[in-house]
């Protein structure tokens, strides 16, 4: 039980960290690409694609996070509905960010 609170805690740090970490990234740094060359400006474009995929999988893990808190996984033990739920949203994020994964490459 014990190591079950200290994952949804993890669970939890790591995608408000996430979160905060990828908002910064989808800020305009486009001034900073303006005044330089065409090159600098086309990896601005492509560095773009990359934040959205990886702001979205953000905000899964925000969900993922409030699922968790939702069904107080870090308290009691999960019943089917909440293990469902967590391994549901578990897969799908895994999924897509084997997409983001592709988009790196």
């Amino acid at each position: 039980m014990k190591t079950q609170a200290i994952l949804v805690y993890a669970v939890e740090a790591i995608s408000v960290a996430l979160f905060v970490l990828y908002l910064g990234f989808m800020t305009q740094y486009y001034i900073l690409f303006y005044d330089g060359t065409f090159e600098m400006f086309e990896y601005y474009k492509q560095l773009q694609v990359f934040n959205k995929e990886a702001f979205s999988i953000a905000i899964q893990f925000v969900v993922l996070a409030l699922v968790l808190l939702m069904f107080e996984l870090h308290k009691i033990r999960p019943g089917l509905c909440g293990l469902a739920m967590v391994l549901i949203t578990t897969v799908y994020i895994t999924l897509n960010s084997i997409s983001l994964i592709s988009v790196i490459a």
